[in-house]
């Protein structure tokens, strides 16, 4: 896939090309893997807010097939070359791929003021919720020392730049909207109380996440015969996040064989559990 992004983008390039200069079969690869979401990197990678997390503290970001993907490494406007001046994009896929052109630091004259410019390719995957693997492909090099110089000056400054990356993103992959469950964690919550039939209720519950904390389970005790008699371990419980949908769906089973199936969400500091039990619609709060 990665010669097929140069080709593409060398239809773009090559007509800026003197008769005697043609692009070499090399380019610098890159690729790391960050506890962030897709949405986030790709954030990260093509907004001037979601840049200026890692990568300069300046930038002019035009997210359009020649619009501008000019980085700066100084907010002083008074410097004349502050960096990634002339920089533009060439094409990107939502989520998937971005392409942008490159130039060289001011102090490599010969390279930053040369017509043909470099490119990069940049492909998202993710690899979980909270994931995302960055492989990163610099090509567009042409013959001569001056190329080489900057060739080697960033085959190392890609590798830094995308540990910058790393960590801007948490060291604990976040949690999305499971993370409503956090305070609930590492206790027993107890209800006892009596429903509207007069018929007592009493269930204790835990919760803990597992699966790289992609799942949420929880145990509860309570009554685990009809006549409420008997007290031991009567459910058994699972919340996700549906990414597709961005939905935390719940499912609950019983010491009887039943199985409860819902969603839950979170208004400010309270949860909602929405379900149906029993053939009734239910809406349980918790605050």
């Amino acid at each position: 896939m990665k010669y097929l992004y140069s080709l593409l983008i060398f239809c773009f390039l090559g007509p800026r090309l003197h008769a005697q200069e043609a692009i070499l079969d090399k380019f610098i690869y890159k690729e790391t893997i960050i506890n962030c979401s897709l949405d986030t990197a790709w954030w990260k990678w093509t907004t001037s807010a979601g840049l200026k997390t890692f990568f300069g503290p300046d930038n002019r970001i035009d997210l359009r097939p020649g619009g501008a993907y000019e980085i700066y490494f100084t907010a002083d406007t008074s410097v004349q070359q502050r960096g990634g001046e002339g920089c533009k994009v060439l094409s990107y896929l939502p989520k998937k791929m971005l392409s942008f052109t490159w130039n060289a630091p001011p102090n490599q004259t010969y390279i930053r003021n040369h017509p043909h410019k470099t490119w990069l390719v940049l492909a998202f995957e993710a690899i979980s919720p909270f994931r995302t693997k960055i492989k990163l492909h610099h090509f567009g090099w042409l013959e001569g020392p001056e190329w080489e110089e900057t060739y080697r000056y960033f085959d190392k400054a890609w590798g830094l730049v995308l540990q910058w990356l790393a960590q801007s993103c948490k060291a604990t992959p976040p949690r999305s909207e499971l993370d409503i469950f956090t305070p609930l964690l590492h206790k027993t919550w107890v209800v006892d109380t009596t429903w509207a039939s007069g018929q007592q209720f009493k269930q204790e519950t835990s919760l803990e996440f597992i699966l790289d904390e992609q799942l949420l389970i929880s145990r509860s005790k309570g009554f685990i015969n009809q006549d409420q008699t008997e007290y031991g371990s009567r459910n058994f419980g699972i919340r996700y996040l549906d990414t597709l949908t961005q939905t935390i769906r719940i499912y609950e089973f019983d010491v009887f064989g039943g199985l409860t199936e819902g969603i839950a969400y979170g208004i400010g500091k309270d949860i909602y559990f929405q379900y149906t039990y029993k053939e009734s619609a239910a809406i349980l709060g918790l605050k």
